[in-house]
């Protein structure tokens, strides 16, 4: 036979069709999720601190500049739904807002704000520019870091540009106010009074320079001592992507080494090829054998892969055993969910379980683009993968301890995916016993035993 006579057969050209539709498909999922993030931006969550204590005016009344700019960012919020800001009093609950993963980021507004804004109205050494702080997590990456950081430092250009437009009134008030009676009495205005403002710092380029933009923003980041590595939050997609594949790969490869041993595969190697007699043995004790094989080198392919990130990147991870621990699980699922399609759809099989773990499960993780920028049925089929709960089990364990509810939902998750693989590859190929459905014919069956060591055919029924 020929070349020419395979290139004549129309089912060979299906496989040409069936690889540009997978292609098309991988593509699809990995554009989609990335198209416009900005625009599917939805309920972003971040943290508004509001310390500020305010100051009291000359005529006894309470100066609060930082709840003023509170209430406008929050009701400029409620007219935007792609961010979700949450109020709360302490910087320590932003902080512990933060390590829940309860939101990306934070913005305080310190206890002096009111403070040191009116300071500047006045004419000293004591004058000093307020201070607006973002607070983040190393634990956010990706996308999602990028997200809050520009939300929030937006939202801090604006209130600082509205805090001015407030100062710059109060100086032309407190400056005619210094005019009329100097003009007048001859006496000069208070200069310790709120809002007082001599003229001739008032007069300045410079001061009315500031005034248009008096808030400083500056940035810190939490844990103060994490580790080393530079890419921070995202690391956990990278490793998440290692422990997929490694979970995959014992799966193809040890259903090729058992049905070559079994004689139910040739095993070709370089020029070499190894064809076993078949042996007799059922669907679902075949799955069995290779379930427990392919569960203990799962778990050992994900130990390796993270130990090897351990050792090779100082990640500063909160809990360096149990994240052992659980990129073992997870490569371990992945492999029992590769191997119980295998024994469901045969050959397909493997190629749903890539789809399924890899190019659609990947994009929808979020560990690259967040859940609040995906599209809303995207993002329901990505809380249904387990690439989504790798990500987010590893984030927790890197960056957040093993107490996080997201570990606990990860566990949970991939611990129902290794029980339902087991299952399903049980009942199906249970089912395919059942019917008949055998992978041998009874004349390729052999039958091995101590007494016949070498094959022997099995004996066929007497008519």
């Amino acid at each position: 036979m020929r070349a020419s006579n395979v290139w004549k057969q129309p089912r060979a050209w299906l496989v040409v069709v069936v690889g540009c539709v997978l292609a098309a498909l991988s593509t699809f999922s990995y554009l989609v999720p990335a198209t416009d993030p900005e625009g599917h931006l939805h309920r972003l969550p971040l943290i508004l601190v509001s310390e500020d204590e305010g100051v009291m005016a000359a005529d006894g009344t309470k100066v609060d500049l930082g709840a003023q700019l509170v209430r406008g960012i929050t009701r400029a919020a409620a007219r935007d739904d792609r961010v979700e800001w949450t109020v709360v009093a302490e910087r320590a609950d932003a902080e512990r807002a933060l390590a829940d993963q309860d939101a990306y980021a934070a913005l305080d507004v310190p206890r002096d704000f009111t403070e040191k804004s009116l300071s500047l109205l006045t004419a000293g050494s004591s004058a000093e520019r307020p201070a607006l702080t973002v607070l983040t997590h190393r634990g956010v990456g990706g996308m999602a870091a990028s997200m809050a950081d520009k939300a929030v430092r937006k939202t801090a250009a604006k209130a600082s540009t509205q805090l001015g437009s407030q100062l710059i009134a109060r100086a032309k008030t407190a400056q005619k106010a210094t005019a009329g009676p100097t003009a007048t009495t001859g006496r000069a205005a208070d200069p310790t009074r709120v809002g007082a403002q001599p003229q001739s710092a008032a007069a300045t380029p410079g001061f009315l320079a500031l005034l248009h933009d008096p808030v400083q923003v500056t940035a810190q980041q939490q844990p103060l001592d994490a580790g080393s590595a530079s890419s921070g939050g995202t690391i956990p997609l990278y490793l998440a992507v290692a422990l997929l594949i490694s979970g995959l790969l014992p799966a193809s490869l040890l259903t090729m080494l058992v049905d070559a041993r079994l004689g139910y595969l040739p095993l070709e190697i370089g020029p070499r090829r190894l064809l076993k007699p078949v042996v007799g043995i059922a669907r679902s004790s075949t799955f069995l054998a290779k379930a427990v094989i392919g569960a203990v080198m799962g778990f050992a392919a994900g130990a390796v892969v993270t130990e090897v990130g351990l050792v090779s990147i100082d990640f500063g991870a909160q809990a360096p055993g149990r994240l052992v621990v659980f990129c073992g699980l997870a490569c371990a699922a992945v492999t029992l969910l590769t191997l119980a399609l295998f024994a469901v759809l045969g050959a397909p099989g493997q190629i749903l379980a890539l789809l399924v773990v890899t190019l659609i499960g990947i994009p929808l993780s979020g560990g690259a683009i967040p859940p609040e920028a995906l599209p809303a049925g995207p993002d329901a089929l990505g809380q249904l993968l387990p690439a989504r709960h790798v990500v987010e089990g590893i984030r927790s364990l890197l960056f957040y301890g093993s107490d996080a509810s997201q570990v606990t939902t990860a566990w949970l998750v991939l611990g129902a995916y290794a029980l339902g693989s087991v299952l399903l590859g049980l009942l199906g190929s249970h089912f395919y016993d059942r019917r008949g459905y055998r992978r041998a014919h009874e004349h390729e069956l052999t039958l091995r035993t101590a007494e016949h060591p070498a094959p022997e055919p099995l004996p066929r029924p007497s008519s």
